[in-house]
C-alpha cells in the first residue's frame, strides 16, 4: 500500500498552496491573492486529494506564521477532522518562506514525525472539531461594525490604542435598531476617534469569535471597512469611561504589521486595506 503526505503552505507573500508526496513525487498546486479565505485552501486540498483503495494518508503538514495559524480556525478544524477521518498526525511546521523548498518542508515534517516531536494541532483526535464535539448553546449573539480610516496625505492608517492594556485595534461598536452595517461603522469610528468626515471605500472582512459573560457563552459578528479620510478636523469625541481608555494611533501599514500589541487577526485586514488601495491608484506602498 503506497502512502500520502500533505503539506499546506500559506506564506508571507499571500500564496496558498497544497502540495502532495507520494513516494518520491512531489506534485503542488499554488494560488496567490492576499483576499484568499480558509475556503480557497480547502478547494486546492480536494483537487489535490482523491485517494484510491490501496493509498493510505500518512501524515498532514501545516506551514504558516502564528498569526495566520491563529486566525485561520476553520482551517484547522478541517485539517483536524481530515486527519481524524484517516487516523493520521496533523503537524504544524516552522514558518514558510519564499526561499524555502517545499521538498525541505516536507523532510521537515518527516523528522519532527519519527522524532515525536512536532507541535500536533490536535495532541488528541477524541474529540476533534466539527466531527464528535457537541455543539454549545450561544446564549447571545452581538453584532458590530468599524474599520480602518486611510489617510492619502501621509499614507497612514488610523487605529485605536486602549490605554490600560496598550493593545492595538480598530475603532467600532454594537449596531443600533434600523442602522445599515456601514453607518454604524461611520458612527461608531466618530463616537471613538472624533473623525466624522470619512468616504467609505467597500468591505474589508467579517470577523467572528466567541466569549463567556458570567458563565454565559457571547457570540460576536464584526463587520470591518475601509474609509478614506476626506478632511483632519475633528469633533468631541463621546464622553464615556470606555472611549476615555483609548487613544488615537497613526501608523503606517508596514508599522502596524509589525506592531506586538496589534490584535490577532488584524494584519489579514490590514493587507487587504493595503490591497484595495492599490487597486484603487491611493497608494504605491
Amino acid at each position: 500500500m503506497s502512502t500520502l503526505i500533505f503539506l499546506l503552505i500559506k506564506a508571507e507573500d499571500g500564496s496558498l498552496s497544497v502540495a502532495k508526496k507520494q513516494g518520491n513525487q512531489i506534485s503542488i498546486k499554488t494560488k496567490y491573492s492576499r483576499l484568499f479565505k480558509d475556503a480557497d485552501f480547502l478547494k486546492l486540498l480536494n483537487q489535490v486529494y482523491k485517494p484510491q483503495k490501496d493509498q493510505k494518508l500518512e501524515a498532514i503538514f501545516l506551514s504558516m506564521d502564528k498569526q495566520s495559524f491563529s486566525s485561520t480556525r476553520a482551517l484547522v478544524s478541517s485539517v483536524n477532522a481530515l486527519a481524524f477521518v484517516n487516523k493520521c498526525p496533523a503537524i504544524r511546521l516552522s514558518f514558510f518562506s519564499p526561499r524555502t523548498l517545499v521538498k525541505e518542508l516536507f523532510e521537515s515534517g518527516k523528522k519532527s514525525l519519527s522524532k515525536n516531536s512536532g507541535q500536533f494541532i490536535k495532541a488528541s483526535y477524541a474529540n476533534p472539531p466539527n466531527i464528535t464535539k457537541p455543539k454549545i448553546k450561544v446564549a447571545k449573539f452581538h453584532i458590530s461594525a468599524g474599520g480602518l480610516i486611510f489617510n492619502k496625505a501621509n499614507g497612514k492608517m488610523l487605529f485605536i490604542r486602549r490605554i490600560d492594556s496598550g493593545k492595538v485595534g480598530l475603532p467600532k461598536g454594537h449596531q443600533e435598531l434600523g442602522e445599515s452595517l456601514a453607518t454604524t461603522a461611520i458612527r461608531e469610528i466618530g463616537e471613538e476617534t472624533g473623525y466624522y468626515d470619512i468616504k467609505h471605500l467597500g468591505k474589508l472582512n467579517v470577523v467572528k469569535y466567541r466569549f463567556t459573560v458570567n458563565g454565559e457563552l457571547h457570540e460576536k459578528t464584526e463587520h470591518q471597512f475601509l474609509f478614506l479620510l476626506n478632511s483632519a478636523k475633528t469633533k468631541d469625541r463621546l464622553n464615556s469611561s470606555e472611549v476615555r481608555n483609548l487613544q488615537n494611533f497613526w501608523l503606517y501599514p508596514r508599522r502596524a504589521l509589525e506592531n506586538p500589541n496589534l490584535y490577532p487577526g488584524l494584519k489579514d485586514t490590514i493587507n487587504k486595506a493595503v490591497f484595495i488601495l492599490r487597486k484603487r491608484g491611493l497608494t504605491n506602498k
